[in-house]
């Protein structure tokens, strides 16, 4: 058997076996009555089991809004979350949902889930210039922050955004 069969069972808390034939120990940590994750699929976290997802990175957490199709956008570990407010406009509308891959080192210009050195998590864009690192959101409205410790957790590799119009 392949590794990646291997790494998909352990991605979804399961054997390879029930992966292939759906015969032996269910994947674990789906509520009973709640949709489980598809193959390919990534948890749609909230802001709050971000860090959980990425420090503990075992199971999905309990506080998910659901699951979305693109684990071949952000791979094994990758998760959606929801924008959260207006520092990013115009480019990520709130309540658009970004597509994170916690692996990649962030560079210069990525765009970043970071944690300051005030203990917040926030989506910005991550530049280094001369040595000082900035959190620049895109909103003219909000300051560019120096920050001296910051943690990436994850580059943004997709916005996806819905609109609903009524006809």
């Amino acid at each position: 058997m392949g590794s990646s069969r291997v790494e998909l069972a352990d991605h979804y808390h399961t054997t390879v076996d029930f992966l292939l034939s759906g015969l032996g120990p269910e994947p674990t940590e789906v509520t009973p009555g709640e949709p489980g994750p598809k193959l390919g699929h990534i948890p749609h976290l909230t802001w709050a089991a971000v860090i959980p997802w990425i420090e503990q990175g075992a199971g999905v957490p309990a506080d998910i809004h659901g699951y979305l199709p693109g684990q071949d956008i952000v791979g094994p570990r990758g998760f959606g979350v929801s924008v959260p407010d207006d520092t990013m406009l115009p480019d990520f509308p709130e309540g658009g949902v970004l597509y994170v891959d916690p692996e990649p080192t962030a560079v210069s210009g990525d765009y970043v889930l970071a944690r300051t050195d005030t203990g917040e998590i926030t989506f910005k864009r991550l530049i280094r210039d001369g040595g000082r690192t900035f959190l620049r959101p895109l909103n003219p409205h909000y300051p560019v922050r120096q920050v001296v410790d910051v943690r990436t957790y994850g580059v943004v590799k997709r916005l996806m955004v819905i609109r609903d119009f009524r006809r």
